[in-house]
């Protein structure tokens, strides 16, 4: 008596009911790390359409924002868009705009340390952040 062959794709079966180890359908990423605020910005705002950001005095060190590749003093940012904080010597960081809502900025944070002066590289290190909206050169 001649038997049925079982197809192939039964094999994968248990493996795409239950998953494979270390993946789980449903899983979400890491919460994002709540800050107060950016350094080197006085103001990250969300006024219904942008992100309104400002490069605020962080003495001892000032930071340039810089948008499009320019320096700028303030800038309106859409979703997707981003902006870089930076002292210009070894610290570079660069922030994506995901969420915004008038509770909450969410932000994409890619971090690099430019070392090769002391021989050590350039490494860089990504998460999300969350802010809630803040404006230090409104009075009150």
């Amino acid at each position: 008596m001649k038997t049925a062959a079982a197809p192939w794709w039964l094999a994968l079966l248990p493996l795409l009911l239950v998953g494979t180890p270390g993946c789980h359908w449903g899983d979400r990423h890491a919460q994002p790390e709540e800050l107060r605020v950016l350094r080197g910005l006085s103001v990250l705002e969300f006024d219904g359409l942008l992100v309104r950001v400002k490069r605020g005095s962080s003495r001892p060190v000032d930071l340039s924002l810089i948008v499009g590749g320019q320096a700028v003093e303030e800038a309106g940012l859409r979703l997707g868009e981003h902006f870089m904080l930076t002292d210009g010597r070894e610290v570079y960081e660069t922030y994506q705009v995901l969420l915004a809502d008038s509770e909450r900025i969410t932000l994409r944070r890619r971090k690099t340390f430019d070392n090769r002066a002391s021989g050590m590289g350039v490494r860089a290190v990504e998460d999300v952040v969350a802010l809630e909206p803040y404006n230090f050169e409104k009075p009150g």
